[in-house]
C-alpha cells in the first residue's frame, strides 16, 4: 500500500459518507425509510519494505 493509496482510500471513505448523508436527506420525508449510517474505523499499520504506513 503506497502513501497515495492511503490518501485515495481516505477520499473514498469520505465520499461514501457524504453519499449516505445525501441519501438520508433526500429520503427524509419518505414513509418507511430508515436512516442509514456510514461506519468508519481504523486499520492497523502496514509494513512496507521501507517502514510502516498508517
Amino acid at each position: 500500500m503506497s502513501l497515495l493509496n492511503v490518501g485515495a482510500r481516505a477520499l473514498l471513505a469520505n465520499q461514501i459518507a457524504l453519499q449516505t448523508t445525501g441519501n438520508n436527506i433526500a429520503n427524509a420525508s419518505t414513509v418507511g425509510y430508515s436512516r442509514q449510517t456510514a461506519v468508519m474505523g481504523s486499520v492497523p499499520g502496514q509494513f512496507t519494505g521501507s517502514g510502516y504506513i498508517g
